[in-house]
């Protein structure tokens, strides 16, 4: 059964972990700031036991020398950064920590943390789903082998994020809600496929299938850049996913009015239609929507019927 952890026992179940880890040992952190004793016991496992995999994630681009210095100095370890990288954990061959806790001294000594036990005994389930969902990660990571490739990584990170930011200057606001949904299901399918993402659809991809209005695959292989495979094996999938987003109307939620009298009104929703900022009121008999929520809604007339959260 699951273990919760307070501030104190994280850090000593982390190092108990690492004490006791004997083929696997994963360290899963966005600042790969390690403190000395924890530093100590990972360079003693890599140094003294001869059949371990030791392997560290970091989703942080501020790399620092003194940290890389030390990993390079067990050859046993294998390094890996992962854009966008928010998880920490830390996992055995039968063990696993969840935890907010980051590896720096500071979070173990100044911040309230919490944590979550798992071995793979007792909580087989979780335990699996979780190795599962690292080893995708990891297969989805860039590895690490010197510092100067942290240079080029961060270069190429500045790089993403500023073409992320160019894709959301130049869709409308729409539009940027139909590439959200089709960013979800390129990441879920990246998971089926143990695949990267990018090889699924490149962001630039499904930006232009979504600006071209693409309703056919003949539509589709005339999009600049996107491979015959690539349409071949999701062309008809990415068009039904489109294909069924047109029953909906993509809205913001501006406010809601609950009826008390059932019998004699409905309960409404105002809407504002993200392609044409119209405001309207309309009735529902289904759950109210959260105020300020962007959803797609089926709307008949004067009625807001199913509806999924958006973003």
């Amino acid at each position: 059964m699951a273990k919760y952890l307070d501030t104190q026992n994280i850090s000593a179940s982390i190092s108990n972990l690492v004490k006791k880890a004997r083929d696997d040992l994963i360290i899963m952190s966005p600042y790969l700031k390690v403190n000395s004793q924890l530093k100590d016991l990972i360079q003693g496992k890599a140094k003294n036991s001869n059949n371990i995999t030791i392997k560290i994630i970091y989703g942080k681009t501020d790399l620092k020398q003194e940290e890389l210095n030390w990993i390079k100095d067990c050859e046993d370890i294998r390094l890996f950064y992962k854009e966008n990288l928010h998880a920490k954990c830390y996992i055995s061959d039968d063990t696993a920590i969840i935890t907010s806790m980051n590896l720096y001294e500071f979070s173990q000594v100044n911040n309230n943390e919490m944590g979550i036990l798992l071995t793979r005994e007792n909580d087989r389930e979780a335990y699996s789903d979780l190795w599962e969902d690292v080893r995708f990660i990891i297969d989805n990571s860039k590895r690490i082998k010197d510092f100067e490739e942290t240079k080029e990584v961060k270069k190429e990170s500045i790089q993403i994020e500023e073409k992320k930011e160019e894709l959301k200057q130049e869709l409308s606001r729409k539009d940027k809600v139909l590439f959200s949904i089709l960013k979800n299901w390129r990441y879920e399918k990246s998971k089926e496929k143990r695949e990267p993402a990018y090889r699924i659809f490149k962001d630039t991809e499904l930006e232009a299938i979504i600006k071209t209005k693409a309703d056919n695959i003949s539509k589709l292989k005339e999009i600049k850049g996107i491979s015959t495979k690539k349409i071949s094996s999701f062309g008809s999938e990415i068009l039904n996913i489109l294909k069924d987003l047109e029953k909906y109307s993509i809205v913001e939620i501006i406010d809601t009015q609950y009826e008390y009298d059932s019998v004699n009104g409905y309960d409404r929703v105002k809407v504002k239609y993200l392609d044409s900022n119209k405001e309207e009121w309309l009735d529902t008999v289904k759950s109210l929507p959260k105020k300020g929520s962007i959803v797609g809604a089926k709307i008949n007339k004067t009625w807001f019927n199913d509806s999924f959260e958006a973003e």
